[in-house]
């Protein structure tokens, strides 16, 4: 309200909903039908009038006892709301009373502890639902399941019940990964009077700190610290926390540069060190001493290069090592029986040493790269992992992508695995990639910089189980996909992208019956010598395609090519208006020569698109859409259509003489005008 005061603002109260208005939103969030259940009319207008017609009190409270028809439950809410609201004093902590009465609802001791640990990020932060599910385990607050599989899916329960209680925001955070957040009035409810307890929690995150909290607030009562995401550079020699029941500790996204040999000497009971992204070289010794360390987390340290022995932390589940200069696998690894999940991803190894893995008999997550200097050995021990569920391994020569391939198929492949080949390439240009490919998918191969056809040493035999293919910066002689070697035995791809293949002219033009009938999205972009996508042959094979992303081919004349032995009679034209019944987007971006989106008789019957985007298609002059006509002979849109981007100087030189002479003003309502259309390209 100071700021918006200074700006010169007018400030208008908004007041509180009227009492109508708050009971139809209690009754709505609380999902009761009273005409069912008429004994608990009056006891749950009691209860919402405790809300005091705040809605974020009213949307809380009501979510926590939803579906609840026993009136013995409304009884006792009403009382221990009643009591809350006797308890305070102050009018501006009259929510937190109701907050918490939804904290105390949930019941389960594990879930309270799980929710109460979002409060260890900063107000407003994102929080990725992996990386607080990974932290759950680690700290033991989701356990009793051996499966880790089954734990993670335990833990995303979780998450939906704490959501469902409007405890937890659902949000996207700018990279597309799926996140919950706090609201800042349950995480200030949360802090003030859950956390401030014995064992208490100390959050200092994200308040642009450049020291620590002095020793005197490390007090031996602490259970968690977060100091993450401030700008503390060095921790004093002199700083040795006596925190013996200390099980978590934040210090990521600091520019931290080195750590004290002191400071971790009375952590024994430290269970979740969290140092990512800082700017540390090496971890001191005294690392060796946490012995209860279940989770050490160093991903993105990007100039780290020594770690000291691990052999002691026997109790350690998860070690994160990825995106940092350690050129060699840290002494003692082979020791971590324990040891669930272990990320060497884009790290400075040169190769992985035999006999190691084996060794990892629990290992169940596995992120590593195969450098040049690769044992053959090294790769035969990944595959028989036999409790490995996640894989992603970054090959650097075709050779060893392809041993793994071969000698996986006489074991079980892991549920979820992402198999890259590169020939150096840059880690931040992979993350690209990793942003890129935000889908539903479990089984994953990128390509890129190699070549994917060429001598037969150099062909890529894909797993035929394949679900998502991202193709980028590739040499060979490929000139239609289809010739790839194995890539006809894909019986699961969902979606391909293919990036700068500049040797392409052509995709699935050949094609047999029952190919491709799980593809859902195609992405193509800057392929240079491509004229076509697809062939009118496909398109039957294609009931399942969502999405189709076309940009910067400046060849491509044609999207959906008629093979030349198409009969031009009635019933296959028929066939062909039909044409992909689930897509959803279409998206043609500066391709300077294309002419037409298909040759083919007839337009195009999408009864699920949601959005059209073309820019930079000069020469495109018909949008073959069907548009179904009423009643009354008038057309309307494609029913699912809501958006159309161009260009209104394109949009006002389309020809509709193939459509009915009202379609261009039927579709103008969903028009959106945009010159500055690149950023639509994915």
């Amino acid at each position: 309200m100071d700021v918006c005061r200074l700006m010169g603002c007018k400030l208008v109260q908004v007041k509180p909903l009227s009492e109508k208005e708050a009971l139809e939103l209690f009754f709505e969030k609380a999902e009761l039908n009273i005409l069912k259940v008429p004994t608990l009319s009056e006891i749950v207008e009691h209860v919402a009038k405790q809300c005091a017609s705040l809605p974020l009190a009213i949307v809380t409270v009501a979510s926590s006892m939803k579906g609840e028809d026993d009136i013995h439950e409304w009884r006792h809410a009403l009382h221990e709301l009643s009591n809350d609201v006797r308890s305070i004093r102050v009018n501006e902590e009259d929510i937190f009373g109701r907050l918490k009465f939804s904290y105390d609802r949930l019941k389960d001791e594990m879930i309270q502890r799980c929710f109460l640990y979002c409060a260890l990020y900063p107000e407003d932060h994102d929080i990725p639902k992996n990386e607080l599910v990974d932290c759950w385990i680690a700290e033991g607050l989701v356990d009793g399941i051996s499966n880790l599989q089954a734990t993670e899916h335990r833990a995303r329960t979780i998450i939906n019940r704490l959501v469902n209680n409007c405890l937890l925001l659902e949000s996207i955070d700018n990279e597309g990964i799926s996140c919950v957040k706090l609201h800042d009035v349950v995480r200030d409810m949360t802090l003030k009077y859950i956390t401030n307890r014995s064992p208490r929690f100390m959050v200092k995150a994200g308040m642009k700190l450049d020291e620590l909290p002095s020793g005197k607030e490390w007090e031996a009562n602490l259970d968690k610290v977060s100091l993450m995401n401030n700008s503390v550079r060095e921790i004093p020699s002199s700083l040795s926390p006596n925190c013996q029941i200390l099980s978590t500790l934040f210090l990521q996204g600091n520019p931290l540069e080195s750590i004290p040999e002191s400071f971790f000497s009375h952590m024994h009971g430290l269970k979740i060190l969290n140092l990512s992204g800082t700017e540390i070289e090496s971890l001191p010794n005294s690392i060796s001493q946490c012995t209860n360390l279940t989770a050490l987390l160093l991903q993105k340290c990007r100039r780290l290069k020594r770690v000291p022995s691990l052999a002691r932390l026997g109790a350690l589940q998860k070690l994160d090592l990825g995106v940092t200069k350690i050129n060699e696998v840290p002494a003692g690894v082979e020791m971590l029986a324990n040891l669930t999940c272990l990320d060497l991803l884009f790290t400075g190894l040169h190769m992985i040493p035999g006999g190691i893995l084996p060794k990892l008999c629990r290992l169940q997550k596995l992120r590593v790269q195969w450098g040049l200097e690769t044992l053959m050995v090294a790769v035969e021990e990944a595959v028989r992992l036999k409790n490995l569920d996640s894989l992603v391994v970054q090959f650097w020569k075709v050779q060893d992508f392809n041993r793994y391939v071969k000698s996986s198929n006489s074991h079980r492949r892991p549920n979820d695995y992402c198999l890259i080949i590169n020939r150096g390439v840059n880690p931040r240009l992979l993350d690209d990639v990793y942003r890129r490919l935000q889908y539903n998918v479990k089984k994953v191969v990128i390509l890129i910089r190699c070549y994917i056809c060429g001598r037969e040493d150099d062909s890529i035999f894909l797993p035929k189980e394949v679900e998502c293919l991202f193709i980028r910066d590739c040499g060979g002689d490929v000139r239609n996909i289809s010739n790839i070697p194995t890539f006809n035995t894909l019986e699961r791809l969902e979606i391909l992208h293919m990036e700068n293949v500049n040797n392409l002219t052509g995709i699935f033009l050949n094609v047999s019956a029952g190919q491709y009938s799980h593809l859902k999205v195609v992405n193509v972009i800057r392929c240079q010598k491509l004229k076509k996508l697809l062939s009118s042959k496909l398109l039957s094979e294609l009931k399942n395609l969502e999405q189709i992303d076309v940009g910067q081919c400046k060849e491509m004349e044609e999207l959906i090519a008629v093979d030349d032995d198409d009969d031009d009679d009635d019933d296959d034209n028929e066939e062909r208006s039909q044409l992909l019944p689930k897509l959803k987007r279409l998206s043609l971006i500066d391709l300077p020569k294309l002419k037409s989106i298909t040759s083919c008789n007839g337009v195009m019957v999408c009864d699920s698109l949601q959005e059209i985007v073309i820019w930079g298609c000069p020469q495109l002059k018909h949008l073959p859409i069907y548009l179904p006509i009423d009643e009354e002979g008038k057309p309307s849109p494609p029913p699912a259509l809501n958006k159309i981007t161009v260009e209104r100087k394109w949009w006002e030189a389309l020809e509709w003489d193939h459509l009915h002479p009202n379609s261009q003003n039927t579709l103008l309502p969903l028009c959106v005008f945009d010159n500055y259309i690149s950023k639509y390209i994915r």
